[in-house]
């Protein structure tokens, strides 16, 4: 591929902010290992990449509420809005009840399952993991191993409310394989940008975060 053909698709992912968010994730995405981090250097290297990747893929969250709030005109422009309170500002009918219940597939709160063996019952949660470790990447490192350094732990606040009272859980998950944990957010963020754009249908899409940065831009 020449320069002059990377400059081209370059000027198509600009044009699409989200697909820019996105694309700009994977990249930083293929970045984190698979295994855990054991030297310092290795174990900053990911936390570096982790949260560059949580940074653009929240960035495209926060795009993709624009996006929702120009279709219906939930709130003014000028109005800073988080993505559950365009879901309560949504109506239950028509397109608006579509996009409510895509929402509610990827940002619900975790609640208790004893059906489960984890516990808890998270299975459209995964997006409401992003918004809670990009919270906790901008007040500290999120990265952090297991007493044996054979995982990494994530621990999550769940606050359910009963009889007008806050209660606090703890919901913990570990994984061996940091590329696999946030590519599964990943893959579930393209879903709820795919299914929520159908219905937005904004003028200007692309499609180039499918692919590797690196295949069509020189690293």
């Amino acid at each position: 591929m020449t320069g002059s053909d990377s400059d081209k698709i370059a000027k198509k992912i600009l044009f699409d902010p989200v697909d820019f968010k996105l694309t700009v994730a994977k990249h930083f995405l293929h970045k984190i290992p698979n295994k855990i981090p054991n030297k310092d250097l290795e174990h900053f290297l990911c936390e570096v990449n982790v949260e560059t990747f949580l940074f653009f893929c929240s960035s495209s969250v926060d795009i993709v509420k624009r996006e929702i709030n120009e279709k219906f005109k939930l709130f003014d422009k000028e109005n800073v809005f988080y993505i559950h309170g365009v879901r309560k500002k949504l109506s239950d009918s028509g397109d608006q009840k579509k996009t409510k219940q895509i929402i509610a597939d990827y940002f619900t709160t975790p609640t208790h399952a004893k059906t489960t063996k984890s516990g808890w019952n998270a299975k459209q949660s995964s997006l409401w993991r992003l918004q809670i470790l990009r919270n906790q990447a901008t007040h500290g490192h999120i990265l952090k191993k297991t007493s044996g350094g054979k995982a990494l732990s994530f621990v999550y606040v769940v606050r359910e409310y009963k009889k007008h009272r806050k209660t606090p859980y703890l919901l913990k998950e570990l994984t061996k394989n940091p590329k696999k944990y946030f590519g599964e957010i990943f893959d579930d963020l393209c879903e709820f940008v795919k299914k929520t754009r159908k219905i937005t249908a904004p003028k200007i899409q692309s499609q180039y975060h499918k692919k590797r940065i690196y295949d069509f831009i020189p690293d």
